[in-house]
Parts: structure tokens; sequence; C-alpha cells
């Protein structure tokens, strides 16, 4: 609104913690969005989810973030991919000699 302009939020970003071994997710985030959000602002909103769980005391001591997933948005595929996906498998690491057999699968 400082800028004089005012968004429509058009869709919601949910972000939600699935604890392992437990029925049901853990809210963490619920935002709307509008189509004018690129993907370096996704980035930002990810970040501040995985700043929020590293320095929280209580899911310190529960969580261990295994795994991040994204609905089929361009926008939130861009956002993942620039996060997640920069850093190569090693060719020493156990796992790469199993999934660089796998046809299809990035070993990023």
């Amino acid at each position: 609104m400082d800028e004089g302009c005012i968004h429509m939020g058009k869709e919601m970003t949910i972000a939600t913690l699935k604890i392992f071994g437990e029925c049901g997710v853990s809210p963490l985030l619920a935002a709307p969005m509008c189509k004018a959000a690129d993907a370096l602002e996704m980035e930002g909103v990810v970040q501040k989810i995985f700043h929020f769980l590293q320095v929280n005391p209580l899911f310190l001591k529960m969580v261990q973030l295994w795994s991040f997933v994204t609905d089929g948005d361009a926008t939130q595929h861009l956002a993942g991919f620039r996060l997640f996906l920069w850093h190569k498998l090693a060719d020493d690491n156990p796992l790469h000699a199993m999934v660089s057999k796998l046809q299809g699968l990035k070993i990023m």
C-alpha cells in the first residue's frame, strides 16, 4: 500500500510440516499470493520458513528436514530449483552410484 498499489490474492501459499510417525500435518503458513509474485519472492518465503525452523527451540527438538515439495506452479518450481538443486551430488557419495543410473533423475 505504501507504493500505491494493492494486490489481490488469487491463490494461497500453504506451508505445512509433516512429522513422521504422527497423523496429520502442522500448519506453518497460509498466505494469499497474487500472480505478480515471482520466484525470488517465493524463495524469500521458503527461506523465512527454514529460518523459523532453525531458530525455534520447540521445532529444533523434534524436527529434521528430510524433504521439500511444491505443487505444479512454475514460480514455486523455479524457487525450489534455485534453493535446492544447485549442488551436484558428489561422485564419491554412496548415493551417487545408485541414483546416477536412474534415467531422468537429477543428481543435484
